[in-house]
């Protein structure tokens, strides 16, 4: 890697991280304005797009900082330079050499590569959990039994509703072939919290936040030092809940009995961890 390259890596990663810090700013502040719960969680989602296409923006378009190669100054010329002679150069050619290896300091060549193996290392980390929690919902997958949509709720026939071996709180996954996973004991619920269960998760599901939730993950992995990445997901994954909820309120269940719902159903799944990608 040339000294020319590792300051044009840099310029580029200066500009991504610059971006992504002014695109979740802006987003940051145009959420606090939203009323809605689902709007605020398309700022969020059109803030971390946004992010994921700032490297292919940053390609295309032109630099503003023009940089040139600067020339190379050889020792020779250096050492001809300060004593005025021809012959002196020859000399002292291999002290110059020595003195230079001994007082080496770091260059931009080896910043860069220090800063993108901190970055890669962090990216990583990221990815791995994406991973494992993809490996993670398929576990659950797996584990889990069929059941025939149909025969608890007609408004779940587009999706794959399964019941699962022990009791993990009830999620949903995929937007290709979507996945709604309910706890063991769901056999035993009332038909009042299973509606409400299963508008909320439909909710999800209409909404594509599991793609939503996959593609803040991303974000956050290539752009893992800015800590709005973080907070922005978060708060993402925070709206869309709300949003979900608002639509089972607007289905007409009452307020005060899904509050209720939602409290025991908190109480019996406390402790519980859902996978990344769920």
């Amino acid at each position: 890697m040339t000294s020319f390259f590792a300051m044009r890596t840099l310029l580029f990663a200066a500009e991504c991280l610059g971006g992504s810090l002014l695109l979740l700013g802006g987003a940051a502040i145009a959420a606090r304005f939203a009323r809605s719960a689902a709007l605020r969680h398309f700022v969020w989602l059109t803030a971390f797009g946004a992010m994921l296409m700032l490297p292919v923006a940053a390609v295309v378009v032109p630099p503003q900082i023009v940089m040139h190669r600067a020339a190379d100054v050889t020792t020779t010329r250096v050492a001809v330079a300060a004593i005025g002679t021809t012959s002196a150069p020859l000399a002292t050619e291999p002290f110059v050499r020595v003195a230079a290896k001994r007082t080496r300091n770091i260059t931009t060549r080896d910043a860069a590569l220090a800063l993108f193996a901190l970055w890669a290392i962090g990216f990583l980390w990221a990815a791995m959990r994406l991973f494992f929690g993809a490996i993670g919902v398929n576990a659950l997958h797996m584990s889990s039994s069929r059941i025939a949509s149909d025969d608890i709720d007609p408004d779940c026939a587009g999706c794959e509703l399964r019941l699962a071996s022990e009791n993990s709180g009830p999620m949903t996954w995929g937007f290709v072939r979507p996945v709604i996973l309910l706890p063991a004991e769901a056999v035993h619920w009332s038909s009042e919290r299973r509606r409400a269960v299963l508008l909320h998760e439909l909710a999800h599901v209409r909404r594509r936040d599991s793609l939503a939730q996959i593609l803040s993950l991303m974000a956050c992995a290539l752009y893992w030092p800015n800590p709005l990445a973080w907070i922005g997901a978060r708060a993402m994954r925070r709206d869309a809940e709300i949003a979900a909820d608002d639509r089972v309120i607007d289905a007409g269940v009452k307020p005060s009995a899904y509050a209720r719902e939602l409290l025991q159903l908190a109480e019996e799944y406390r402790g519980l961890r859902r996978a990344a990608v769920a």
